[in-house]
């Protein structure tokens, strides 16, 4: 009987032995099973820290976005100086102030002599101007009066290499970017001389009706001395005048109602006397 209580006192011995092993690896399982997560994000934290290193290290050998703008920046300085000095003998070495400039802005206003005009040069500066620039890129420029080319026609070929010109027409995928590039340039000096023909070609002048205040009027050289008058009595103080045939004088010169303005030689701010008389 004792030997019995000896072995069954063993045997409980041993299975609790058995419990506390299972427990202790269940225990062990557990733990495990926490921290395999915790591990796969710190290494998936590693490997993407790493990730941008190589990427930072990679975007730094190869200069990053900020470098190549940088170069592309020094390309368009290069292609912009070299149209420059391209143009530059073509260009007027000195420009001459249009008469409403003359005497109302300081010198440093006149453009540079060898580059482009600016809103202060003369009808006949910008002239040559747009001639030279024509001739510089290689655009003849057809005359229908003869060998005498007029700022009009040099007008519409300006309209036509700005079309030849356009960066639509000459995309990086098309022409390459340093091309690409040159074209832009020329297109936004062409801009520039379009604006100023537009300028240019309308003149400010003044009338004056006996001691009636005087009237500033703007019309392209293009216009009519019929459409002055109409210009004229559409507005106070000259409205009143609209029933009554009228002469206009520059000078001593009557200016007849079927001439240009162009053809009269009025200037900017000459003066046109209005006269009351019969119409011709």
């Amino acid at each position: 009987r004792q030997h019995e209580q000896q072995q069954q006192q063993q045997r409980e011995q041993e299975r609790k032995q058995k419990q506390e092993g299972e427990a202790s690896r269940r225990g062990r399982s557990e733990k495990a099973a926490t921290a395999t997560p915790k591990a796969q994000s710190r290494a998936s934290s590693s490997n993407s820290s790493s990730g941008r290193s190589v990427d930072d290290n990679a975007s730094s050998s190869s200069g990053g976005p900020g470098a190549l703008a940088r170069s592309q920046s020094l390309q368009r300085d290069d292609v912009r100086n070299a149209l420059e000095e391209k143009l530059r003998p073509f260009m007027p070495a000195d420009h001459v102030f249009r008469e409403a400039s003359r005497g109302s802005v300081p010198e440093r206003s006149r453009a540079a002599g060898g580059g482009l005009c600016n809103r202060h040069c003369s009808r006949d500066c910008l002239k040559t101007c747009v001639a030279g620039f024509l001739m510089a890129m290689d655009i003849p420029v057809k005359s229908k009066g003869g060998s005498k080319v007029s700022l009009d026609e040099l007008f519409e070929t300006v309209n036509k290499a700005m079309r030849k010109f356009h960066p639509d027409r000459n995309s990086v995928k098309r022409v390459g970017l340093e091309k690409s590039m040159y074209c832009e340039e020329v297109c936004k000096d062409l801009s520039l001389l379009q604006s100023l023909m537009d300028t240019t070609n309308e003149v400010a002048f003044v009338l004056m009706y006996k001691d009636q205040p005087k009237m500033r009027v703007n019309l392209p050289l293009s216009a009519t001395v019929g459409e002055l008058k109409k210009r004229a009595v559409s507005e106070p103080p000259y409205d009143a005048l609209a029933a009554r045939p009228l002469l206009l004088r520059l000078g001593n010169m009557e200016m007849r109602d079927d001439r240009t303005l162009a053809s009269c030689n009025v200037k900017e701010n000459c003066i046109v006397n209005v006269v009351v008389g019969n119409a011709n």
